[in-house]
Formats: structure tokens, C-alpha cells, sequence
């Protein structure tokens, strides 16, 4: 699947498997005229199934190295891990502290030339990472959430999930305008339509509000398969 999404501050790639550059990943290009001295920030997204173990072939890493920001789930370090990739602060958020067995896992990394424009935001939820990139983009900041939910009936899975990523997300909302997430969120929706259309009548979901963050339009969506 490859879908564009065009609004002022972004521009949005995902690159499906068959493509050979991406590596199980989705990559998204964020583009803005004005920012500081930077014209362009890629942020790539990884559900990497290990990251020390990927880190170890140069072709990870290579690749790693055309991006500004770094987003990785399954990541399987606990607090013990050390992860060092040339030119880069990382951030984590770990399943555990100190673990025997290792799973999960959010890591967030960023070039250390924007270092000072990003701040990760702490919250109780551990089903998402949560940073501010500031003075960035001319709209003004800009929240970005890093999401991994662990899949239905696993050791892992929790009924809340989605609940808590919901709560952080309103609260932030609230204070600023421009988020966006980016993760694996192990949601399914076979053949049905995996977003909301207020114009649709026969819309009969309990409980869902449909306002402008589900009017696709507003954000010049496309779609092609």
C-alpha cells in the first residue's frame, strides 16, 4: 500500500514490503518550507523485532542514517540496554527494567543537530512514547506519538490499551494542535474501511464521535492500492 497524505507542515510516504528499501518499515517524510535552517526532516518507523541484533548489519544502519528521527517498536532492551547509533540521542521506554526474557519496547531516536527541539513528554501509558519537536515547523510544535499495543491474547495484551493512548492523547490535544502517531498498533479491520467518513450515512458506530480529526478530506487524503 502506498498512501500520500499532503497538508501544510507534511508529507506523508508509507512504503509497502514489496518495497526493497524498506525493510518491514514504513518511512515518512516530513516537509516544510520554513523551518530554521533544515528544509527537509525524514522520520522513519520500525518495527524492528530485536534492535541491538539489527544494529549489528551495516545495511540497518545505512539506512537508518538518511533520517532526522528514529522510531522503533519491539525493540526487546530493557533499562540495562545501551544503544548507540552514530549521531544520534535515543530514548527509550521499556517494558522492564531488567528482564530475562526480553519483549516490547519503544526507543525514539533523533539527530543530536535537533536535539534541542525535541523533548520527550513523560506519561504513565506504556503503550506509547510521546515527544514535542519544537521550532521546527512554522505551524508550531508538533507531538508525536510512538505506538506499539501488543496483539490480542498474547501475555502482553491489555483491554486498556487503547483507553490509555486515547486519555494521553485528548489531554494533549488540548494543549497542542498539530499530533500525529506512528506505530504498531496490531489493529484489523479485514475489509472494512480503517477510518471514519462523516458524509457516510450509514455510519452506525456506538459510541463515535465524527469531527474534523476524521474529516480525511481537510487533509487532502489520497489513496491507491
Amino acid at each position: 500500500m502506498i498512501c500520500n497524505v499532503n497538508v501544510e507542515i507534511e508529507n506523508a510516504n508509507i512504503l509497502d514490503d514489496e518495497n526493497p528499501n524498506a525493510l518491514s518499515s514504513e518511512s515518512l517524510d516530513l516537509s516544510q518550507a520554513k523551518a530554521t535552517n533544515i528544509q527537509n526532516i525524514n522520520l522513519i518507523y520500525i518495527n524492528c523485532c530485536g534492535l541491538k541484533h539489527k544494529l549489528q548489519y551495516p545495511e540497518f544502519e545505512n539506512l537508518l542514517q538518511k533520517h532526522e528521527i528514529l522510531c522503533f517498536v519491539e525493540s526487546k532492551t530493557d533499562d540495562m540496554d545501551e544503544i548507540c547509533i552514530p549521531g544520534y540521542k535515543i530514548k527509550a521506554k521499556n517494558r522492564r527494567k531488567i528482564s530475562r526474557v526480553k519483549s516490547g519496547g519503544i526507543v525514539l531516536g533523533f539527530r543530536e543537530n535537533i536535539s534541542d527541539c525535541i523533548q520527550v513528554i513523560e506519561t504513565n501509558s506504556k503503550f506509547v512514547l510521546w515527544c514535542k519537536i519544537s521550532r521546527l515547523f512554522k505551524d508550531g510544535d508538533v507531538i508525536l506519538g510512538v505506538v506499539y499495543i501488543p496483539p490480542e491474547y498474547t501475555a502482553y495484551s491489555s483491554p486498556d490499551a487503547f483507553g490509555e493512548i486515547e486519555s494521553e492523547y485528548l489531554e494533549l490535544s488540548s494543549k497542542y494542535e498539530n499530533l500525529f502517531m506512528v506505530g504498531d498498533f496490531n489493529a484489523r479491520t479485514a475489509s472494512e474501511k480503517d477510518f471514519i467518513d462523516e458524509n457516510d450515512k450509514n455510519n452506525e458506530l456506538e459510541g463515535v464521535s465524527v469531527n474534523d480529526v476524521c474529516n480525511l478530506n481537510l487533509f487532502k487524503y489520497t489513496y491507491r492500492s
